[in-house]
C-alpha cells in the first residue's frame, strides 16, 4: 500500500475520532460555560507547508481540508485536485454531512455530486464496510441518482424507500 494512501486512512480515521473528540468538548464546554468563547483561529486558511508542520491532530486535519476545499472550490472544481486530494475531500465531506444530519444532507448539501464516487473512494482506503454502507445509502435512489434537488427531495421524503435503508 502506498504512503499516500496510509496517510489519507489515517487522516480518516483521525477525522473520525476528531469529531467525536471535539462534539463531547464542546458539549461540555456549553453545560459550564454560558459565554462560550470559540478558537477560530483553526479555521483560517494555511500555507501547506504550514499545515503539514502543524503537530495538533485537530488542526492539522481541520487545516488541510479548509486548503483542499479551497482548492476546488468547495466541490465546484474538483478537476484542480489530484487523486489522493480528492480521496480526501470526498471522505471529508461525507464524514461531516453524515455526522451533521445523516445521508439526507449529505445529498441535499452536495447536491448529490459525489454519490457516484463514493463507493469506489473508500474502497481505493480499504474501508470496505463503509463503501458497502455507502451503497446501500445511494441504492434508495434507484440506478441513477437524480440531478434535480426536487427529486432527491421526492424520494428523501418517501417513509417507505427510506425506511427499507437500516444500516447494520
Amino acid at each position: 500500500m502506498s504512503v499516500k494512501i496510509r496517510i489519507i486512512i489515517l487522516l480518516v480515521i483521525v477525522t473520525i475520532l476528531i469529531v467525536g473528540f471535539v462534539a463531547n468538548k464542546f458539549k461540555q464546554k456549553t453545560e459550564t460555560s454560558p459565554n462560550i468563547e470559540i478558537d477560530t483561529s483553526m479555521f483560517e486558511t494555511k500555507s501547506i507547508d504550514e499545515i503539514w508542520g502543524m503537530k495538533d491532530r485537530n488542526q492539522f486535519v481541520i487545516s488541510m481540508y479548509l486548503y483542499i476545499a479551497e482548492k476546488c472550490e468547495y466541490g465546484s472544481a474538483m478537476q484542480n485536485l489530484n487523486d489522493e486530494q480528492r480521496v480526501f475531500y470526498i471522505t471529508q465531506n461525507l464524514e461531516s454531512e453524515v455526522n451533521n444530519g445523516g445521508f439526507s444532507q449529505f445529498y441535499c448539501n452536495t447536491d448529490g455530486l459525489f454519490v457516484n464516487e463514493l463507493v469506489s473512494t473508500f474502497e481505493k482506503i480499504n474501508a470496505y464496510k463503509t463503501a458497502e454502507i455507502c451503497k446501500k445509502a445511494v441504492s434508495i435512489f434507484g440506478d441513477t441518482f437524480p440531478v434535480d434537488m426536487a427529486q432527491i427531495q421526492e424520494v428523501l421524503q418517501n417513509k417507505e424507500i427510506c425506511s427499507t435503508f437500516v444500516v447494520g
